[in-house]
């Protein structure tokens, strides 16, 4: 191979590496310096939305210029976590944590499972938003309620004319009868 080539085959592998960063942070993972206990909706979208899609992962302890920060009480972050989560994201999903130490810091690793009772929401400031990673957006729009709703387990009939706020009350009502 020439050397014309092999720059540029390394030009193109470092552009699939930069979008691959860019595109992937929205999609399939986030990261987060700390558990913000404070402003839960700061990183409660990202969980509904991995909920509401493929899955993801949050990193906390790790900065956007991916600076590792690490944790100070991994272990007191993790219930903070749970407890939030468990109060905050309706209906109730499926994640798992894990630790990783880098450098002498740790890091803690909340993998989302893809949630089969969409959509997930958001239950804060007096809202039930709904959040989409799978459109590269996290406010989601009516396609993406649409899809969740036909996604979902109980599988309603969706009216060809149907309004996101019609999803929306559609599905709150079904979630609501299950309890």
């Amino acid at each position: 191979m020439d050397s014309f080539h092999y720059l540029y085959i390394q030009i193109l592998k470092n552009m699939v590496t930069a979008l691959t960063h860019l595109l992937g942070e929205t999609t399939d993972y986030d990261k987060k310096q700390q558990l913000e206990t404070n402003k839960p909706k700061s990183w409660c979208k990202s969980v509904s939305a991995f909920a509401n899609g493929r899955g993801g992962s949050l990193i906390f302890g790790m900065a956007d210029d991916d600076t590792v920060t690490g944790l100070e009480n991994p272990q007191l972050t993790a219930e903070k976590f749970s407890e939030i989560v468990k109060t905050k994201v309706d209906p109730v999903l499926e994640f798992s944590l894990s630790f990783e130490n880098v450098d002498g810091k740790t890091l803690m690793i909340v993998r989302v499972e893809p949630g089969n009772i969409t959509p997930y929401y958001y239950m804060g400031d007096g809202q039930l938003p709904t959040y989409s990673a799978v459109s590269n957006t996290w406010n989601a729009g009516e396609a993406d309620l649409r899809r969740f709703v036909r996604t979902t387990s109980f599988n309603p009939i969706i009216e060809r004319n149907c309004t996101r706020d019609s999803i929306r009350t559609s599905t709150i009502l079904y979630l609501r009868s299950m309890t």
